[in-house]
């Protein structure tokens, strides 16, 4: 019991160390979104003008709008987007998940929800709630019970 409390103890304070260590002021990661645009340049022009636009809204700072707007872009044309394009948009989700690691204040789980939204949907999939494990999730039973 003794050494289970120690590990929590040890995972509280390592946690509070990288959640504390973003919070000296503004993310020293900046949004680049000209690998997204150029990417997209040759795309057709109804995704084109939603990428764009995306990623206009992502360089004004609006990290939940864009990534959402971007997860509905990929979720719509994820079986024609070509390496490239995908390439570019996990390079977002990676630079939006580095910005909201090292800004507390941009650390909004919707963003993070964002993100997922995002992956799952170049994968072609549901994405998981953020905060759910689903193995760890009840059986569903069925309404008679």
């Amino acid at each position: 019991m003794k050494n289970l409390f120690s590990q929590l103890i040890t995972v509280l304070v390592l946690s509070a160390t990288f959640l504390t260590a973003g919070c000296g002021g503004p993310a020293k990661t900046k949004l680049d979104t000209s690998e997204l645009v150029a990417a997209f340049s040759g795309a057709d022009a109804g995704l084109k003008s939603q990428v764009d636009a995306a990623a206009k809204t992502l360089d004004s700072g609006k990290l939940l709008n864009g990534t959402s707007a971007l997860a509905q872009a990929a979720k719509a044309s994820h079986e024609t987007l070509s390496e490239a394009q995908k390439t570019a948009l996990l390079n977002v989700v990676t630079q939006v998940q580095t910005i909201i690691t090292e800004d507390a204040s941009k650390g909004d789980p919707a963003v993070f929800q964002a993100t997922q939204d995002l992956v799952a949907a170049l994968e072609g999939r549901e994405s998981t709630k953020v905060g759910v494990t689903p193995d760890m999730l009840p059986p569903t039973r069925p309404a008679a019970e």
